[in-house]
């Protein structure tokens, strides 16, 4: 496994996020995902290196192995620890509690999307 596979890998672990989450969120297969994540696949484009590494909030240059610093570079590509918490409660949610949740989220901020 390649040095890089083996920063995807992890990046895609510390992240939380499922390769279905990262699917969406990316739009690259969950079969490409655990790919590149494996080591099977070692040309990878580097638009979907830069589309997980900013999914994983991470940067690209660390996923490449240019750069040894694990979080992103980017100001604002991260998440705060509080709405990292949020999604993670979120993603939990049953269909039913999601409602609730998102007309809570309408309410707090002052708008209504439905």
């Amino acid at each position: 496994m390649s040095e890089m596979s083996k920063r995807i890998y992890e990046a895609i672990s510390d992240s939380g996020l499922s390769y279905g989450d990262l699917n969406k969120i990316t739009g690259i297969s969950k079969s490409a995902l655990q790919r590149y994540a494996i080591g099977e696949t070692e040309k990878i484009p580097l638009d979907r290196i830069e589309l997980i590494a900013k999914a994983t909030n991470v940067s690209a240059e660390y996923l490449l192995g240019w750069d040894n610093k694990k979080p992103a570079t980017n100001e604002g590509d991260g998440l705060s620890v509080d709405k990292a918490y949020v999604i993670d409660i979120i993603r939990n949610l049953d269909d039913r509690q999601a409602k609730l949740a998102r007309n809570y989220l309408e309410l707090l901020i002052g708008t209504d999307t439905s």
